[in-house]
């Protein structure tokens, strides 16, 4: 019988790097497949997230993110599919990114575990998982929004034209992109896993100067669990226990933008 794994997750954070081109989130081991396509499916039941985080919000152009997923594994577990929505509202809604991605991962067994004289329920078994993820970006630029410098009276500076004479080629922008990434669990244990997004390294910009590539973006990280409580399933559980031990961190680099995370529990 399917489990159904419900997460909700809302987090008001600040940044401390001006430079991301990327929304991203420091709790990845919630929705892990948000920082790895490969982890998709790893809850081994239907996992369903959202995750929202808001940054400046004392300011009137905070910078809102809206991430809604839903994935789950089938086939004996060995594949696993799912989709995911982000919303990127910032500058008071004058731009505005929609991300829709589908993912795919399939696990591959490297090594059978083996059982314990307490569970037959097999342990130390070791997997590698490969995930792919197409994207589709809808980005918006609601130029209505915006005042130039040519709309104000520079004695005074005062506004005086309702409209600008600036002129963009676009105010909207669509295009295709594709990620990977590869993780090695050991069963109940550990997992190293990394990733690479943006491929095609895209045009991003409204205007074609060729300055507004997505660049790619780089991403590894590290998962150490230990279920105190006898369970089964992959990555040592087959559903989440009580009582356990939990610790992880996550490195992530887009040009000259880099994050690092970590934390326990």
């Amino acid at each position: 019988m399917k489990k159904l794994l419900v997460i909700i997750s809302t987090m008001i954070m600040a940044s401390v790097c001006a430079y991301a081109q990327d929304y991203t989130f420091s709790n990845h081991n919630i929705v892990p497949f948000s920082l790895n396509p490969a982890m998709a499916g790893n809850a081994n039941a239907i996992r369903l997230g959202l995750n929202f985080r808001q940054q400046w919000p004392t300011l009137g152009n905070k910078y809102n993110t809206l991430r809604a997923s839903y994935d789950q594994n089938f086939y004996k577990r060995m594949c696993s599919a799912g989709l995911s929505y982000a919303l990127d509202s910032y500058a008071g809604g004058i731009y505005r990114t929609n991300e829709i991605g589908l993912v795919y991962a399939h696990t591959f067994q490297l090594k059978s575990g083996k059982s314990n004289k307490f569970s037959t329920n097999a342990t130390d078994g070791i997997f590698l998982r490969l995930g792919v993820q197409a994207t589709y970006f809808i980005n918006t630029f609601d130029v209505n929004k915006v005042s130039f410098g040519d709309q104000y009276d520079l004695g005074t500076g005062n506004r005086y034209l309702p409209k600008s004479t600036e002129e963009f080629e676009h105010d909207r922008v669509n295009f295709a992109d594709f990620n990977v990434g590869a993780a090695l669990c050991v069963q109940g244990f550990l997992t190293l896993g990394a990733a690479m997004y943006h491929l095609s390294e895209p045009e991003n910009g409204f205007q074609k100067t060729g300055n507004n590539i997505l660049h790619r973006r780089f991403a590894a990280h590290v998962n150490y669990i230990k279920d105190l409580e006898l369970s089964n399933g992959l990555f040592g559980r087959n559903s989440i226990s009580d009582t356990y031990l939990f610790a992880n961190a996550s490195y992530q680099k887009q040009d000259v933008w880099k994050q690092l995370d970590f934390g326990v529990g």
